[in-house]
């Protein structure tokens, strides 16, 4: 057997690259590292380079130890659900190592790892120990020349990690003024305002950036149990249990014109993507769509067993949806009032139902603790939404289609991921049940609204959204990540800009523009 020299030594003071020599003859080394080398293409090319007994392998000594491949060997053969735990048993600092270890050895379970050690750091705080190990070069040395193991891969896996879930919700601004349940709240096109329905019989407008009172709707006779602004932001409708919709002008809070023809409470009402008419739904089990400069009523789409609780338009016009009391939600043809489909699968009423940005899917929401997504084409089932404690009030895609967010009577919202139908985060702040929530324009941002009369603005800023906008969190200590994720404090935030670290002691236009977003001064955050 060719002679195969390691050089395993932990430089526990200083980290030094200092090495010695350990032959693999040495049976306890041996059995340890065999199962890793046989299975790692890195090794196996190494091993096969040595041609007389000076061939040396060269290994990074701070963490290919025989203490960490004596606790690698422990993994081999266990399933996820036995490393996760075993390694929940471990100090950080020896998690860290044995992590990077796996990783250099090509263990599977470097992946179970990461996330056991992000989760250890998130209570725990980063080590200076810790964070040397994650910002260091190796380099591994064969026949065919020196070979760079670079952990930054390893530290990108564990920063994104500890960002994926842990980031908090910075609560912007809470909404306080009426007198009643709040049953909607939404942004204006531009996501400088908000329009709030209320059970006190009136709708208010908010500004989004400040949480200031603007102006009150009043002359509804009833509950106010829905508002929207029109696309161009210009006017609002509003849907009242009074039986009627109201169009207001919202700049100068001007009432418009009522709609007036449903014989129950009128529980939504949306204007088409070009504004040009109004779709209202109503406990009479019916919907209609108006003529919004003139009021007129153009058709009445009849079908539902059970009062029609919302109804949307598809983002290109052509389609409406409508979500019943009946357990079902039904696709009509806007222009002629046909039924399309119907989309059956809920155990109980259906409260909402809306489209994706792209009209592909639909999300509905139901009493039996639920939301379901659809495909709006086929009405096909694609996936069911599972965690709520109680009945789900609405739900909403975000700008971009990738996440949905719902709102409970369990006092939470939550925020999913549209494709996989994980839960990314559960929102609590309201005292009593959510009955509604939506995206800003731009998705950074959500509003709530709760039956403890009030709303919530939060910002949504995250990880994921700073790196969509180029930025790098990437190339500061892996201490202040921690404090990020733990605390949510934008002084503190991990964002450089062109592997510039950013910071408030040295302040830039692109410091501002982070900070801003964070604390909700803009609704946008503009490019490098």
């Amino acid at each position: 057997m060719k002679k195969l020299l390691l050089f395993l030594l932990c430089a526990a003071f200083d980290h030094a690259y200092t090495t010695t020599k350990l032959k693999l003859k040495d049976n306890s080394v041996h059995e340890v590292a065999k199962n890793f080398i046989n299975e790692n293409d890195l090794l196996k090319n190494m091993i096969a380079d040595i041609k007389d007994d000076d061939s040396i392998v060269s290994v990074p000594n701070d963490f290919v130890t025989h203490a960490t491949l004596q606790q690698l060997e422990t993994f081999t053969g266990r399933n996820k659900e036995t490393v996760t735990a075993r390694a929940q048993g471990l100090a950080p600092e020896t998690l860290a190592n044995t992590l990077l270890a796996a990783d250099f050895l090509g263990s599977k379970h470097t992946d179970t790892l990461t996330t056991v050690l992000a989760k250890k750091l998130l209570r725990n705080k980063a080590l200076p120990g810790i964070s040397h190990l994650f910002e260091t070069l190796e380099t591994v040395k064969g026949k065919q020349g020196i070979k760079e193991i670079h952990n930054d891969a390893v530290r990108r896996n564990l920063v994104d990690e500890i960002l994926k879930n842990e980031l908090p919700l910075k609560l912007l601004h809470i909404l306080k003024g009426h007198a009643g349940f709040v049953n909607s709240a939404q942004f204006s096109p531009d996501g400088t305002q908000i329009v709030t329905a209320s059970n006190d019989n009136t709708a208010r407008l908010w500004s989004a950036t400040t949480g200031e009172l603007l102006r009150t709707l009043e002359g509804h006779a009833h509950w106010v149990l829905s508002a929207q602004f029109s696309p161009n932001g210009t006017q609002i409708v509003t849907a009242s249990a009074d039986r009627t919709a109201k169009l207001w002008n919202a700049i100068t809070g001007e009432l418009l014109r009522t709609l007036e023809g449903h014989t129950n409470s009128v529980l939504s009402a949306q204007f088409s993507p070009d504004g040009t008419q109004i779709i209202t739904a109503s406990a009479d089990n019916t919907a209609k769509l108006w003529n919004t400069t003139t009021g007129e009523l153009l058709r009445t789409i009849q079908g539902h067993a059970g009062g029609v609780f919302s109804a949307q338009f598809s983002p290109n016009g052509t389609q409406i949806v409508t979500a019943s009391w009946d357990r079902t939600a039904k696709l009509w043809n806007a222009i002629t009032g046909e039924l399309l489909r119907t989309i059956q699968g809920h155990a109980e009423g259906v409260f909402s139902a809306q489209f994706s940005p792209d009209g592909t899917q639909i999300v509905t929401v139901c009493h039996d603790r639920t939301a379901k997504l659809w495909n709006a084409i086929t009405g096909e089932l694609l996936r069911t939404l599972e965690g709520h404690a109680g009945g789900v009030q609405s739900a909403q895609f975000s700008p971009n289609g990738t996440q949905i967010v719902t709102t409970c009577d369990d006092n939470t919202t939550k925020l999913w991921n549209a494709t996989t139908g994980e839960c990314i985060k559960t929102v609590q702040g309201h005292t009593s049940f959510v009955l509604y929530t939506q995206f800003s324009p731009d998705g950074t941002q959500i509003v709530t609204a709760g039956s403890d009369h009030t709303s919530r603005i939060f910002s949504l800023i995250t990880a994921k959204t700073i790196k969509a906008y180029g930025w790098d969190l990437y190339s500061v200590p892996l201490a202040q990540v921690i404090d990020w994720a733990q605390t949510g404090t934008i002084e503190k935030a991990p964002v450089s800009l062109n592997e510039q670290p950013v910071s408030p002691e040295e302040p830039t236009s692109a410091w501002n523009r982070i900070k801003n977003l964070w604390n909700g001064v803009v609704t946008g955050l503009e490019g490098n």
